[in-house]
């Protein structure tokens, strides 16, 4: 799937059980199907403010065990593509960190901030 609301329309019309891996603004897609059960698995807790009626919330990180339980119970997957990362500048040591932080550290200064 490339988008997450392929995954919600994946999911069907007739109310199913979903585990969602997902993030507070992933989670929001899936309100467009609220005749299903979400178990929402989060890294940072999700704001309840979303309108997800018949949701849980679990906090916490994966792995949760070496097993895959999807495997092991013999359940469907559906995986997401994640979307490219924005532009921007990616450094690849610690030197260029450190670069482009007294780079962007200096803007303000210039300004005269």
């Amino acid at each position: 799937m490339t988008t997450l609301a392929e995954a919600v329309e994946k999911l069907g019309q007739a109310g199913r059980s979903a585990f969602l891996a997902v993030g507070q603004q992933e989670v929001r897609e899936f309100v467009s199907a609220p005749q299903h059960f979400h178990l929402v698995r989060s890294v940072v807790a999700v704001d309840r403010t979303v309108e997800l009626p018949n949701a849980e919330y679990i906090l916490a990180r994966s792995p949760f065990s070496g097993r895959d339980p999807t495997r092991v119970l013999g359940l469907p997957v559906v995986m997401v593509t994640r979307p490219e990362a924005a532009g921007g500048a990616r450094v690849f040591s610690v030197d260029e960190v450190l670069r482009a932080m007294d780079h962007l550290l200096s803007i303000p200064a210039e300004r005269g901030e």
